[in-house]
């Protein structure tokens, strides 16, 4: 009996299966402050949530005792599935994965050219990790690394202590505000004590807030069986698709149990292959996946900077630049930029060299326009980075558009893209 190709296939060698099981040291998980943020951020909230509760419910207290031990696992348990998410890793597909056989793949799988291998199907290609990761739902960097197929259990149980933790100590520190600021003044905290718990209550506000919306979306994507970025693929197969087009289903959710049943319960598989529906084959995502890049490669718009913006920061791009975690790019006047795509509020694309001339040009003026009701104007931001690799994209924040002239009619309508 030939074993399923998510348990055994010939094209997953054993340096495959190595290379996917390989363990992150401390230090690349740690090794930076911005790869050990999070821990930081637990240790701040248990100190601070931990000073308050024993002077506000003193240890002798056997359900105060008893509250503190809650707490206290809850938060070495967080630490733990950090941890273990982070060393686990979301496992990468090795350099050169079937580069042999380029000729005869080509029509069903994708090749990464910065990995000079192709990708299988629901892996992609992150940008920051520098490698195709398997089953890759997003880069986080609270675990400085990618979730996939590895490391979603220890991830979403992570999320899991993150919330239960930030909803305890938001508890706790509003009962020290409510202490500190009391009228008697043997009761009081010092000015500087009082502020710093203040601080420490809203950032795990913000906390529960943010992370129990990713908790959220981690759930929903586990019971459906689709990641970040294939929720984004799906709706795209749905969007460009034509009546005369075969009508396109999604291949790997089997039903809520199954789904769940797969990530929890059942054998993790080799990650390069999953199980799929009737009438679907293994190679479906990766087909509709090419499909895409073609009519998007079709649809690429060369526009000119005529006059970037200054950089103004304002809070409602607070939660885009922590969910997106994509690199901001500063424009310099009379750069040319291929525009890929664009939605509400975010353009993508990457930047061209001058001596790629300017075809079928459109010159647009950028100029700050705050949303209608909002307080929020804007504009691009002053990070540059290095030159993009083609093929991949970065996040700039959008803006209104004028259109000022062009060589032919113009592809977008003249109108405010916020």
């Amino acid at each position: 009996m030939t074993p399923e190709p998510w348990i055994s296939h010939p094209w997953v060698s054993s340096d495959d299966l190595r290379e996917l099981k390989r363990k992150r040291t401390f230090a690349e998980c740690y090794g930076s402050v911005s790869g050990s943020r999070s821990l930081i951020a637990i240790a701040l909230l248990f100190y601070q949530s931990t000073v308050i509760h024993l002077t506000l419910w003193p240890v002798l207290n056997g359900l105060s005792s008893v509250w503190l031990l809650c707490h206290l696992f809850v938060i070495i348990c967080a630490v733990r599935w950090n941890f273990e998410a982070a060393s686990t890793g979301p496992g990468f597909v090795r350099r050169g994965w079937m580069r042999e056989k380029k000729k005869e793949l080509r029509e069903c799988l994708q090749f990464c050219g910065v990995c000079d291998g192709f990708k299988p199907p629901r892996s992609h290609h992150c940008r920051k990790c520098g490698r195709c990761v398997l089953k890759m739902d997003h880069h986080c960097p609270w675990i400085n690394t990618c979730v996939g197929h590895q490391n979603v259990i220890p991830f979403t149980k992570f999320l899991v202590a993150a919330v239960l933790g930030s909803v305890h100590s938001s508890y706790v520190l509003y009962e020290g505000v409510l202490y500190g600021m009391a009228e008697k003044p043997e009761e009081r905290m010092s000015q500087r004590q009082l502020t710093f718990t203040m601080f420490c209550l809203g950032f795990a506000s913000s906390v529960v807030v943010l992370v129990g919306y990713l908790l959220y979306r981690q759930i929903m994507e586990l019971l459906t069986n689709r990641t970040n970025v294939e929720s984004y693929i799906e709706e795209k197969a749905l969007t460009y698709r034509r009546e005369s087009d075969p009508k396109f289903v999604w291949p790997y959710d089997r039903g809520y149990f199954k789904n769940v049943s797969e990530v929890f319960f059942e054998s993790p598989g080799n990650g390069f292959f999953f199980p799929v529906i009737d009438g679907c084959g293994q190679f479906a995502l990766s087909v509709e996946q090419m499909r895409q890049k073609l009519i998007k490669r079709r649809s690429t718009k060369v526009v000119q900077i005529a006059e970037p913006l200054r950089f103004k920061f304002h809070l409602a791009e607070l939660f885009d630049r922590l969910w997106l975690s994509e690199s901001v790019v500063k424009v310099k006047k009379a750069e040319l930029w291929m525009i890929t795509r664009f939605t509400d509020h975010h353009l993508y694309g990457h930047r061209m060299c001058l001596s790629m001339g300017l075809p079928n040009s459109i010159i647009f003026d950028a100029i700050t326009r705050p949303r209608p009701g909002s307080v929020r104007s804007l504009c691009f931001a002053p990070v540059v980075p290095q030159p993009p690799v083609d093929g991949l994209f970065f996040f700039v924040p959008s803006f209104s558009i004028r259109l000022l002239s062009q060589t032919r009619p113009s592809p977008f309508p003249a109108v405010s893209l916020v």
